[in-house]
This record gives C-alpha cells, structure tokens and sequence, in this order.
C-alpha cells in the first residue's frame, strides 16, 4: 500500500516571517484528510541572507506533535554535526514523549 507523506515549509524567503499557526492548520488538515507523515528540513546555516528565516526542524515538529494524535514526523536531514549531542538527545526525546512515538 502506498504511504503518502508531505513536506512543511519550515522556512521561507527574505522578507517574510514564519508563520508556525499556519503550519500547524496545514498539518492538522494533513492529519485530517488522511496522509501518513510530514517532514521537516534542518539547516542550522543555509550560506545565504541571514534574512532567509528556517524554523527549527525538531521544535517545529514538537509544536505540530502537540497538536495531532496519529500523523507520523520526521526531519528530512537534521545537521547532526552542527548540534551539540546532549542538547539533540534532549530534544528528539522530547519530540518523542510528546508525539507518542510518532
């Protein structure tokens, strides 16, 4: 059977500021009509226009897990080398005890 699966828009252009209430409605309509996943893109650093906001992949996700019951998550790359390993511990197991393992 195949699983569909959606990707959030965690970051957007210069100029414009991210909007996590929208992310969060998408995502709940996501859940809603029946998708099985959403994914988020980690980049701590994009190389360009410090203007060019990227919400946090793995806090953008926990705020989503909070607000949905069965939808699963995931991070389409997370920088690993780029986290401090204690911090990327407590925050993934955090993401988990809120999503239920999702």
């Amino acid at each position: 059977m195949i699983q569909w699966g959606l990707a959030l828009k965690n970051f957007v252009g210069p100029a414009e500021r991210p909007d996590i209430d929208e992310l969060i409605r998408y995502s709940v309509r996501a859940e809603e009509l029946g998708f099985e996943s959403l994914w988020a893109w980690d980049h701590v650093i994009l190389g360009v226009d410090p203007s060019f906001p990227i919400l946090d992949a793995v806090g953008t996700l926990t705020a989503i897990a909070a607000r949905t019951t069965r939808i699963r998550l995931g991070t389409g790359v997370l920088v690993l080398p780029l986290r401090n390993p204690t911090l990327a511990a407590k925050t993934l197991g955090t993401l988990d005890v809120i999503s239920n393992g999702r």
